[in-house]
C-alpha cells in the first residue's frame, strides 16, 4: 500500500492543522473600493440576491449562502487564488473598482444559472 508522502499535501483535503483566518491583505486600491461597497450593499445581497425557492412557491432568504462567505472567498481569490489563478477585483484605474464590481456581478450571475 503506498504511503503519502509526509512533505507533499494532499490537494483532496483541506489542511485541518491551519486555522481558518480571514485575509485582510487586499491586492490594490480598486479592490479594496470595490470590496467596501459590496460591503455597503451586505443587507441587500443577503436578503435580496441570495434567496431560494420555497417547494410550494415564494422566495425566501438562504441560509447557507451569505455575504460574509461571498466576502472571504473573495478575499482568498484575490490575495491567494487556486491552480495559479486570481480573481479579478480591479485595476488601479480610475475606474478599476467598476471593472471588478462587474466580474462580481458576471460571475454570480453564472453561478445562479448553474
Amino acid at each position: 500500500k503506498n504511503k503519502p508522502d509526509k512533505d507533499k499535501p494532499d490537494m483532496d483535503k483541506p489542511d485541518m492543522d491551519k486555522p481558518d483566518k480571514p485575509t485582510s491583505a487586499v491586492v490594490n486600491s480598486s479592490a479594496k473600493k470595490a470590496l467596501d461597497i459590496l460591503k455597503s450593499k451586505e443587507n441587500k445581497i443577503d436578503n435580496e440576491l441570495f434567496l431560494y425557492e420555497l417547494p410550494g412557491g415564494g422566495w425566501v432568504p438562504s441560509t447557507v449562502y451569505k455575504y460574509d462567505g461571498l466576502e472571504k472567498g473573495l478575499k482568498v481569490m484575490i490575495t491567494k487564488g487556486v491552480a495559479g489563478m486570481k480573481f479579478y477585483l480591479g485595476d488601479d484605474s480610475s475606474n478599476g473598482h467598476k471593472k471588478g464590481l462587474v466580474n462580481v456581478a458576471a460571475f454570480l450571475a453564472q453561478s445562479m444559472k448553474e
